[in-house]
């Protein structure tokens, strides 16, 4: 049997937010710790949303390995929710 160092969750999985901006142009995945609406463009502040392609896309999680630290899982496809993160997450740093 492969000894693996401990990988723990350190919050709660949740959506990644999709936001192509209609200003700036730029897209962008947005991952944070809350389930506020977005208000504007993380990069220009613009607040015109309503014109923004914006949409919830994939989950990720947020995990700790006894050995590497602190890392983070992000799988922005369509196909998955947030509660399809496992407890046994790999740290992808350990062999």
């Amino acid at each position: 049997m492969i000894n693996r160092p401990k990988v723990k969750m350190k919050f709660e999985s949740k959506s990644v937010q999709r936001i192509r901006c209609a200003e700036c142009n730029w897209e962008q995945l947005i991952a944070a710790q809350t389930d506020a609406d977005l208000k504007c463009c993380a990069w220009c502040g613009w607040e015109g949303l309503d014109m923004c392609q914006v949409s919830v896309q994939g989950g990720f999680q947020e995990m700790s390995c006894d050995v590497h630290g602190d890392f983070t899982v992000i799988l922005p496809c369509h196909d998955v929710d947030p509660i399809d993160f496992m407890s046994d997450i790999f740290c992808p740093f350990c062999n």
